[in-house]
């Protein structure tokens, strides 16, 4: 862990500084775990910082946007802290989102440069050429000079923008600051401070709630367990995840937690500590069924719009919960009053 006299990693509200932190005391820690890959914090800090640099020559500047087509891996991790790195905010677009949804969100956020695979390209517009297939350039991108690679961020800079679903009309791109981001995580650590061992990665980086599981896991220094992209559609394979990599942390919607619960043998859910669902109405039936098989998990109700930075309040659900209804409970810390009335919530 971090020594908690060091003040520089308190003050700096840069997102990537928590690797590069991690990357300084606990070099070795395994940061990521994918598949049979592990990368430790020192290799995800050493390459992500090549990745930006090399973003950086390619034209990337402070302030811009820079779009991630990716599957689930290591190197989607490491594209999302090189982005950010190189002083732009990262734009995810999930690799199954329809044709359509890409164009619009590549030309209403004026990205940069797109981040993908040559498996995704055929994705992408014809007409854009700023486009990065991190397999073909992964050489290079490793061999790039960072001896004189500079970090000029400020914690106001954008770290995201995120586009909502729409269904209630166009999308909308949601811009988040890093130092918001941070605030989350302050808040969040206060209300579940019980460490993480490790955590899993529910849901596509174009969901909100992958900020808070991603970067939570690295405010702990803890290790982040991405399943494969077809265990998010089979209840045994990602119950044999969680058994394997002895998870004891989960962010996922109710409903997905519904089917673990219903689906998975309890045996293999027994490492996990704290569950935490956001994103949907939590059904009282959940939460009964959640103390039946995994008494001595606690489980929380989060809730906030992605203009709130994911979350922002709490319930922290009691044993023996018997009321008609789960409330989204209390505000998190750092948040205010004027948040609620401004976003129209009401507690």
């Amino acid at each position: 862990m971090i020594p908690e006299n060091d003040t520089t990693f308190k003050g700096d509200k840069f997102l990537p500084l928590l690797v590069k932190n991690y990357a300084t005391y606990t070099p070795h820690a395994t940061a990521i775990i994918y598949k049979n890959q592990q990368v430790s914090y020192a290799k995800l800090d050493k390459q992500s910082t090549s990745l930006a640099k090399y973003l950086q020559n390619s034209g990337v500047q402070r302030g811009d946007f820079v779009a991630i087509h990716l599957a689930r891996s290591i190197e989607l991790m490491i594209a999302i802290l090189a982005i950010q790195k190189a002083g732009a905010a990262y734009v995810p677009i999930d690799i199954n989102y329809p044709k359509d949804r890409i164009a619009f969100i590549i030309q209403d956020a004026q990205v940069r440069i797109i981040l993908t695979q040559t498996a995704y390209q055929e994705n992408i517009p014809s007409q854009q050429t700023n486009i990065i297939c991190l397999n073909k350039a992964w050489k290079t991108i490793q061999t790039t000079d960072t001896n004189n690679f500079q970090i000029v961020n400020k914690p106001s800079d954008l770290a995201y923008m995120i586009y909502t679903s729409g269904s209630t009309g166009q999308p909308k791109g949601v811009m988040i600051s890093h130092q918001n981001v941070f605030h989350q995580l302050e808040g969040q650590q206060n209300i579940a401070p019980n460490p993480i061992h490790k955590m899993l990665l529910t849901c596509s980086i174009s969901f909100d709630v992958s900020v808070l599981t991603i970067f939570w896991t690295f405010y702990q220094g803890a290790t982040l367990v991405i399943p494969k992209q077809e265990e998010e559609k089979d209840i045994a394979q990602l119950a044999n995840t969680i058994a394997r990599e002895q998870i004891s942390h989960i962010l996922t919607l109710p409903s997905l937690l519904t089917l673990i619960l219903e689906q998975a043998n309890p045996e293999k859910l027994q490492s996990l500590t704290l569950i935490n669902v956001s994103g949907e109405v939590c059904p009282t039936s959940l939460v009964q069924k959640h103390e039946a098989i995994l008494p001595n998990c606690q489980l929380y109700n989060l809730y906030g719009p992605t203009e709130a930075t994911v979350n922002c309040t709490y319930f922290k659900i009691p044993k023996g919960f018997a009321a008609a209804k789960v409330p989204i409970g209390q505000p998190i810390d750092n948040y205010t009053r004027f948040n609620y009335i401004f976003y129209g919530i009401r507690i």
